[in-house]
């Protein structure tokens, strides 16, 4: 008899598909997605539903989104009959800092449905730390029956809440590595690759162009290398983009080229074309697009604030860990970094380090969880 697994998320992320599907396949299972928001307002993926694989449903609701904290809450009064109709063995939630989530957390509580948490908040990245939000947090967490964490620091930030380390399964919140390593790949092998490359290092920054972000940070310590040769493309978008975009062209001398966001098939060309990777957040539970580089073959500069370091960096070979925050730390490893180009040697050795994180690997911690939240250990 199939265990019917309902897992409830915030939006349709492109990211998870690949991960959603995989875990559909498991024999066993029947999995149904609950999506709260088609998407959030801070975010401009392309949908394409043809992908799923999988049992799903869009809820209608009411949605607000704080661009000071790039935050979204969500209320789904549907989500109780949704949750009725499909009838559950295990809910998995995807978070407890929305609406939403509290209503299927006490929905499982009341019909006694295991309720099993998939977190990524971190010991950096976690706000609200005191106080009456604490509290409920700890509620929410202890009134889970197991857990899955994005990754080892995610685990910390569990336990700190008295989670017995046991009952949590460390996943990998990375994404598509397969296809970024395929696709830029092939992208290098075009003629239209080789007619972009030039001698000088070329740096990537992908993400949103917000203060947490650390761009400003980053061109701080940009700004004392002006005497060697390199170039930044930053790839996507936010309400700080103006703000960056002139700070750039103020302090970096024409050095920074903003692309806008694109969208995955886009970003292959701009990872195919990147030396160095670099990644100044100063809070970010775990970061997406550090795997994707990797995966892409680039050496990368990671933040300590993000959680995704900890688990994908191998110093040396692959990256190095730096504090955004000390920019004159971080100029020096820059420095060190950009005098050692050339990395396109090691390009194959760096994708290799994280070939091991596919969405089958990423399942697999799934249905571990699964497995304890049900006493089946």
């Amino acid at each position: 008899m199939s265990t019917r697994i309902t897992l409830i998320t915030n939006m349709v992320t492109p990211y998870r598909v690949p991960l959603l599907n995989a875990l559909s396949r498991h024999r066993g299972l029947q999995l149904s997605v609950v999506f709260l928001s088609e998407r959030e307002s801070n975010r401009q993926w392309d949908v394409h539903y043809e992908d799923l694989i999988f049992n799903y449903t869009v809820l209608n609701g009411w949605h607000i989104f704080s661009s000071r904290l790039e935050w979204a809450l969500h209320f789904n009064p549907g989500l109780i009959r949704t949750l009725q109709r499909l009838s559950p063995d295990v809910v998995i939630i995807g978070g407890y800092t929305t609406i939403s989530d509290w209503i299927g957390w006490a929905w499982a509580q009341l019909h006694r449905v295991p309720v099993v948490l998939w977190s990524g908040s971190t010991l950096f990245s976690g706000r609200f730390r005191h106080g009456p939000i604490s509290l409920l947090r700890k509620v929410f967490i202890r009134g889970a029956k197991a857990y899955i964490a994005y990754g080892n620091k995610a685990a910390e930030f569990l336990i700190s809440y008295g989670v017995e380390p046991e009952r949590i399964a460390i996943g990998s919140n990375v994404g598509d590595v397969t296809f970024f390593r395929e696709s830029v790949e092939q992208y290098r092998a075009s003629n239209d690759a080789g007619a972009n490359l030039s001698p000088q290092p070329h740096l990537l920054y992908v993400g949103r162009l917000t203060r947490d972000k650390g761009l400003i940070e980053l061109f701080e310590s940009l700004q004392q290398i002006l005497d060697l040769p390199w170039d930044l493309t930053v790839v996507g978008d936010g309400p700080m983009r103006g703000q960056i975009e002139m700070l750039a062209e103020q302090a970096l001398a024409g050095r920074v080229r903003f692309v806008g966001f694109k969208q995955r098939d886009e970003l292959v060309r701009y990872y195919a074309l990147a030396d160095v990777f670099i990644m100044p957040t100063l809070h970010d539970a775990a970061s997406i697009v550090l795997s994707e580089a990797l995966a892409a073959g680039l050496f990368v500069v990671g933040s300590r604030y993000d959680g995704s370091s900890y688990d994908l960096i191998h110093v040396s070979r692959n990256g190095i860990i730096v504090d955004p925050k000390d920019t004159q730390g971080m100029t020096k490893v820059l420095r060190r970094v950009i005098v050692t180009h050339p990395w396109a040697a090691r390009r194959k050795d760096i994708s290799a380090s994280v070939a091991q994180y596919t969405p089958e690997y990423y399942a697999n911690a799934f249905l571990q969880a699964i497995q304890i939240s049900r006493g089946k250990t």
